[in-house]
C-alpha cells in the first residue's frame, strides 16, 4: 500500500496537468498513440533495426496514453490475491534467467515486472470502457492504413500462392489479424443503429478474415472462428430477451459481410496488377539481333519439357479464390493420406518433441537452440507455453498456464456481467480466445513484437484488479496530496 502511495503521489502533478484538457483532445492523443504502437509492430517485422529500439519506444508510447488519461482524484487500487501471486512468481522466474542467463530476457521480464503493473495502478482511476476504446480504434486505424498500403504497395500480383501484404509473413499475418478481428467485431455489437460508421465496419471485418484466409494461416483463421463463435453465444446470452433481434441487426450482417469477402477482396488487392495488364507500358528498347535469326520474324521454338513435369497455364500461377479455397480445406480437413500428423502440423510435433527433452527448472539462454531434425535448428518452440518453459524453466510455465486460466474465467465472468460498460464487456474474453488459439502454435512475448500478447497484457486491467479502495472510503493519497488534487 505504502509502494501505491507514492507512485500515486508521484503522478498527481501529472494528474493535474492533463486535467486542463478536453476529453476529446486525451482521447485522440491516446488513440494516435495506440496506433504508433502498432506502426511499431510492423517495424519490428522488417527486422531492420533491434528490438530494444521498438521495444522501448512502445514503452514511451504506453506512457503517453497513461499519463494523458490520469484523473483525479488518484485512488489505491487492491489486487486479485490469486493472480497477483502467480502474476509476481513467473515475474522472478523470468528476472532470474535474465540475469543468469542471457539479457535477451530484460524486455518482456521488464514490461511484465514494471510497465504493465504500472499500466493497471493508473489506468484504475478511469471507466473500463474509456481502456478499450483507446485499445479498439487504435487497432482499427492501424488496419486501414494496412489496406491502403496493401493495395498501393504490395499488390496481389501473379505467381503466388498465398498472400499476406506487407506483413510479410502467414505467422505475423495471423497474429496481427487475430487483434483486428476482435475490436471490430465488439466495435459492431456495441453500435445498435445501421449507420455509415457501423456499415464501414462491418465491411472491414469481412475484408479482415479474407486477409486472414488468403494468408494461409491456420493459427489466425482458428482464433477468428472460436472468438467469433464464443463471442456471439455471450453476446446472445447477454440479450436473451431480444436474441432475434441482435442476430438480425449484428451476427447475421457480419456472416454476410465475411461471405461476400472472402471471395471478393481479393481483386480489391489485384486492382493496381489489373490496370497495369490494361495499360502496359510500350517498349522502348530495341530487340537485340541474333546471328541466323531474321528480325522482324518469330522464330518456332519448341519448349524443353522436364521428364516427369507438366506444363500449367500462365493463369494458374495468378492468385485465385478457388486455388486458396483448396489449399485452405486440403490443410485443415483432407490431408493426403500419406501425409504424416508431423507433416499435416507443419512439423510443430517434431519440435514439440525435441524442446520437450530440453527442459529444465531455470531455462536456457536465448541462443542456446538444439537441431530438432536433419540438421534443422529451430529458433522458436512454435507454442507459447512450451516456449515459456524452455527459456524461463517449467515452473514458470505452469504458473503461466494457471494464470492464463484463471484470466480466462474472469474474462467469462467479466462478459457476463450487466453495467455501465456493457458495451466493451466482451472484448477481454474475444482477445483471450484469439491469444489462446494462437499461442498454441506460435511463440508470444509480451512486448510490442508480437501485438497479440501486448494486448493480451493491456485488458487484464479489470480482470486483475479487486476492486478500487476508494469504495472503502480510503483517502486519494494523503491529505495534503488530496486537496492538490
Amino acid at each position: 500500500m505504502k509502494t501505491q502511495r507514492i507512485l500515486l503521489s508521484v503522478a498527481a502533478p501529472f494528474a493535474h496537468a492533463v486535467s486542463k484538457l478536453s476529453e476529446k483532445k486525451r482521447k485522440y492523443i491516446a488513440v494516435v498513440s495506440m496506433f504508433f504502437v502498432f506502426c511499431l509492430f510492423f517495424f519490428t517485422l522488417t527486422k531492420l533495426a533491434p528490438y530494444r529500439y521498438p521495444f522501448f519506444a512502445s514503452c514511451f508510447l504506453l506512457a503517453v496514453i497513461t499519463i494523458i488519461y490520469l484523473q483525479t482524484p488518484l485512488y489505491a487500487i487492491r489486487w486479485k490475491k490469486s493472480c497477483v501471486f502467480l502474476w509476481a512468481a513467473m515475474c522472478v522466474f523470468m528476472l532470474q534467467a535474465a540475469f543468469r542467463l542471457s539479457s535477451d530476457y530484460f524486455a518482456e521480464a521488464l514490461m511484465l515486472t514494471i510497465i504493465l503493473p504500472l499500466w493497471f495502478l493508473f489506468w484504475n482511476n478511469r471507466e473500463d470502457a474509456s481502456l478499450f476504446r483507446v485499445l479498439s480504434w487504435g487497432c482499427i486505424i492501424s488496419f486501414i492504413l494496412v489496406i491502403v498500403v496493401d493495395i498501393f504497395l504490395f499488390p496481389a500480383g501473379s505467381g503466388i500462392r498465398v498472400y499476406n501484404g506487407f506483413l510479410l509473413s502467414a505467422m505475423g499475418a495471423g497474429e496481427y489479424y487475430a487483434v483486428v478481428f476482435p475490436c471490430l467485431l465488439i466495435e459492431v455489437f456495441r453500435l445498435r443503429s445501421l449507420r455509415e460508421k457501423r456499415s464501414l465496419l462491418i465491411v472491414l471485418i469481412g475484408i479482415c478474415v479474407a486477409l486472414c484466409f488468403y494468408s494461409g494461416s491456420r493459427a489466425g483463421q482458428v482464433a477468428i472462428i472460436v472468438s467469433f463463435l464464443c463471442t456471439s453465444v455471450l453476446y446472445l446470452i447477454n440479450h436473451r430477451n431480444e436474441w432475434k433481434k441482435r442476430v438480425l441487426m449484428n451476427i447475421l450482417p457480419v456472416l454476410l459481410s465475411i461471405i461476400i469477402c472472402i471471395p471478393c477482396a481479393l481483386y480489391l488487392f489485384q486492382a493496381r496488377t489489373i490496370v497495369a495488364d490494361l495499360f502496359p507500358k510500350p517498349s522502348t528498347v530495341e530487340p537485340a539481333v541474333t546471328p541466323g535469326i531474321t528480325p522482324g520474324v518469330t522464330p518456332e521454338i519448341t519448349p524443353e519439357v522436364t521428364p516427369g513435369t507438366e506444363q500449367t497455364d500462365e493463369n494458374s500461377q495468378k492468385p485465385n479464390v478457388n486455388f486458396i479455397l483448396e489449399r485452405n480445406w486440403n490443410r485443415f480437413f483432407s490431408p493426403s493420406k500419406t501425409q504424416s500428423l508431423d507433416r499435416f502440423s507443419s512439423g510443430r510435433l517434431s519440435i514439440w518433441k525435441g524442446y520437450l527433452q530440453h527442459l529444465n527448472l531455470l531455462g536456457h539462454d536465448f541462443h542456446q537452440r538444439f537441431e530438432v531434425d536433419h540438421n534443422v535448428t529451430f529458433t522458436t518452440a512454435h507454442m507459447t507455453h512450451l516456449e515459456y518453459a524452455y527459456r524461463y524453466g517449467i515452473p514458470c510455465a505452469l504458473l503461466f498456464l494457471a494464470y492464463n486460466i484463471i484470466a480466462g474465467i474472469g474474462a467469462i465472468r467479466y462478459a457476463l456481467r450487466s453495467g455501465k460498460e456493457e458495451d466493451y464487456m466482451l472484448l477481454p474474453i474475444a482477445v483471450t480466445l484469439c491469444y489462446g488459439a494462437v499461442s498454441v502454435c506460435i511463440s508470444l512475448s509480451f512486448g510490442v513484437g508480437h501485438v497479440l500478447s501486448l494486448y493480451y497484457g493491456l485488458i487484464q486491467t479489470p480482470l486483475i484488479l479487486s476492486h478500487r479502495l476508494s469504495e472503502q472510503k480510503f483517502a486519494p493519497v494523503s491529505k495534503k496530496q488530496s486537496e492538490i488534487l
